[in-house]
């Protein structure tokens, strides 16, 4: 049986409660679905990191960048209401945000979801990176690039503290994973 887990409701690694299959991403757009397929088919975290990075790096324009982040958010699947427990709701995001782990095959995958679709749409980049990851490689990736490609720079605080709340979200769960396989 493959090593699969969730969290408990006190944030400890526990043997699942339910199992996820996440579906694949369902696509609302060619530009998300062109960057999605084309622009990320790569396998390690650092790699997807540099595809992100080159491909965001070309939009200069503000408003495309943001116009290329909801998209990716919208192409995202809606995620099942099952899965919008307390114990995945990303603390201090001004709307709500989920984001529920899954550890298999030493691979951390996330599903998440928002309210906003700004907020969805940054949680999309964010996964693009750490999807399929291993526990290791997500915690020696500190975020930083969004910084770096002038995502950051164009949000409120608050919309800033939440992504920084989602990052610290995916570190604690690779940390818990790491510790537990």
């Amino acid at each position: 049986m493959a090593n699969t887990a969730t969290f408990s409701p006190s944030n400890t690694p526990s043997q699942p409660p339910f199992l996820v299959n996440p579906k694949p991403l369902l696509y609302t757009s060619n530009l998300a679905k062109y960057c999605l397929e084309h622009m990320f088919p790569v396998n390690s975290l650092q790699e997807r990191r540099s595809a992100l990075s080159e491909r965001l790096g070309k939009i200069k324009d503000k408003d495309e960048k943001l116009k290329f982040i909801i998209e990716l958010g919208k192409s995202m699947d809606e995620m099942d209401v099952k899965f919008k427990l307390d114990q995945f709701l990303v603390k201090g995001c001004i709307s709500k945000a989920w984001l529920f782990p899954k550890f298999e095959g030493g691979k951390v995958q996330f599903m998440a979801d928002s309210e906003a679709m700004i907020v969805k749409g940054i949680i999309a980049v964010l996964l693009e990176v750490y999807n399929n990851s291993s526990p290791d490689e997500i915690l020696s990736e500190d975020g930083s690039f969004l910084a770096e490609l002038g995502i950051t720079e164009h949000l409120s605080m608050n919309r800033r503290n939440g992504l920084s709340n989602v990052l610290k979200m995916i570190h604690n769960y690779a940390g818990a994973f790491k510790a537990q396989s």
